[in-house]
């Protein structure tokens, strides 16, 4: 895959996953502040993400997503710790990544 396909992939994927932050941080972070993390995120997670599952298979593509939902928690936990908050729960980042993360995976999917 070249490097053209990945950006518009990657284009993709923020344009689903963005909103998604943006709605469930807004309130805690503003959505300006939610939109960037959602770009530096996807900064560190996309493009590996993108490598590992260009050699193709259902159990390698689970693994590769699940490690991605596991990290964007991480990292929505750190924001929110680092901004004072703690009116978000560990399940709440958990469930916010991964709708993000099974949105831009399903379209993936299904292009």
């Amino acid at each position: 895959m070249t490097v053209l396909a990945w950006a518009v992939a990657f284009a993709c994927t923020l344009a689903l996953e963005t909103p998604v932050y943006v709605l469930g941080l807004r309130r805690l972070v503003g959505a300006r502040r939610a939109a960037l993390w959602s770009v530096a995120l996807n900064l560190l997670t996309h493009p590996l993400a993108w490598a590992l599952t260009r050699a193709w298979s259902w159990p390698r593509f689970g693994a590769v997503e699940a490690g991605v939902w596991l990290f964007e928690s991480a990292g929505l936990l750190a924001l929110l710790r680092f901004r004072g908050s703690r009116t978000t729960p560990i399940a709440r980042a958990l469930v916010l990544a991964l709708t993000a993360n099974a949105l831009s995976a399903g379209f993936g999917l299904l292009i």
